[in-house]
């Protein structure tokens, strides 16, 4: 097999749609505020997608919460940790 195909095949392997989901919900949890842990213990990993399953989640990703980090919004950091790991695989 050729090294580019074999490359390729490793590059698939790593972003299949679990691993993905997988490094998103590790950064949706890591960057959740923790002032009583609620929030991070509420989101879930689902099929393909991360669950945030809790009245304010919405508020903490559009950074209408006061324990949301500076001027990147919520999403914007998820986005930026799941970039980063695809960019790390090719």
């Amino acid at each position: 097999m050729a090294l580019i195909s074999m490359k390729l095949k490793a590059v698939l392997t790593a972003l299949n749609n679990a691993t993905v989901t997988d490094v998103a919900y590790k950064s949706y949890v890591a960057h959740t505020p923790i002032r009583s842990g609620n929030a991070r213990r509420k989101t879930k990993k689902g099929v393909n997608q991360v669950v945030a399953d809790y009245p304010y989640a919405q508020q903490l990703q559009d950074n209408f919460s006061p324990q949301t980090h500076g001027n990147v919004l919520f999403s914007q950091r998820l986005m930026m940790c799941v970039t980063m790991f695809i960019a790390q695989q090719v």
